[in-house]
């Protein structure tokens, strides 16, 4: 991994998200890019003809510099890490798209809250929409997470096994499992009245995943329950899980069940650090293994 992302916008879920970037890119030996977007006010005048707007393009007031260099400081624990700032205008997803490509970001680290918060009411749908772009690993953190970057924790990954043709899609959470160390609890979601060949199916995928995250320590779990979302959460609860992960399809069997997608769904409730791994990414993650190892 090179590169990591943090978009902010200085609030406390934000700033919690961009401590948790700093420990993981000082461990990672990566370069981080912390990110905000001054967002445009446009002014309407009703006396103004229907196709006419009048906008006012705002200067980036003081406050924003000077919460800038209170990150900056908090970088300066890290000596040995690399750290640039940007202060953007225009839209928070695009601008976020925009210096995925421009910074080569590997990551992009963003807060997250309960689904009702005021915070996830201003910033979830851009955590949501980034995700749904699928143009990069998204890592969101909850605001109210606590737990530091430690070594031997459990990991969570919820999966199904369908539509991964190829693993390296997964070599992010393979690095991060590696250098932590961690106890990989591989959360399968199961059908019911599965046949013969199910079985087969499932227990081939899962010595195949065994395989690639060979050297290191991974139990499959299985789960019946319809509702998915609060079967991941219990699990993890229990486990006292530091990480979940889910690769995120255009369309998943997920979403076909309950309509929406579980991995957003997820990304705006979720109690830990929660992964979403888009599989558009795969191109992108097989080049990664000359950085990883």
């Amino acid at each position: 991994m090179k590169n990591i992302l943090v978009p902010t916008d200085f609030s406390d879920t934000a700033t919690n998200a961009v401590k948790y970037a700093i420990e993981l890119a000082s461990l990672l030996d990566a370069k981080l890019t912390v990110l905000y977007v001054h967002t445009q006010e446009v002014v309407v005048i009703d006396s103004l003809p229907v196709n006419l707007v009048y906008t006012e393009y705002l200067q980036v007031p003081d406050s924003v510099h000077k919460q800038m260099k209170k990150i900056k400081e908090l970088v300066a624990a890290k000596p040995d890490l690399k750290a640039r700032y940007l202060i953007k205008e225009g839209g928070v997803t695009e601008e976020v798209i925009t210096q995925v490509q421009e910074t080569e970001a590997d990551l992009i680290v963003m807060g997250t809250e309960g689904v009702d918060s005021a915070y996830n009411l201003l910033w979830g749908s851009e955590t949501v929409s980034i995700i749904g772009k699928r143009k990069c690993p998204v890592l969101a953190v909850p605001g109210n997470f606590t737990g530091t970057i430690k070594k031997g924790a459990d990991f969570v990954f919820a999966t199904d096994f369908e539509r991964i043709n190829d693993w390296y899609v997964l070599n992010l959470y393979k690095l991060l499992a590696q250098k932590l160390e961690a106890h990989i609890n591989v959360f399968f979601v199961s059908k019911h009245g599965r046949e013969k060949e199910d079985l087969e199916y499932e227990e081939d995928r899962y010595e195949m995943l065994k395989e690639y995250f060979d050297g290191l320590d991974i139990t499959l779990i299985h789960s019946y329950e319809k509702d998915i979302l609060h079967a991941v959460e219990t699990f993890v609860k229990a486990k006292h899980a530091t990480l979940i992960t889910m690769i995120s399809h255009e369309r998943t069997f997920l979403e076909n069940l309950f309509h929406k997608s579980i991995t957003k769904e997820m990304a705006l409730n979720t109690k830990v650090p929660f992964l979403a791994i888009p599989d558009a990414h795969l191109e992108l993650n097989k080049s990664y293994e000359a950085n990883y190892w």
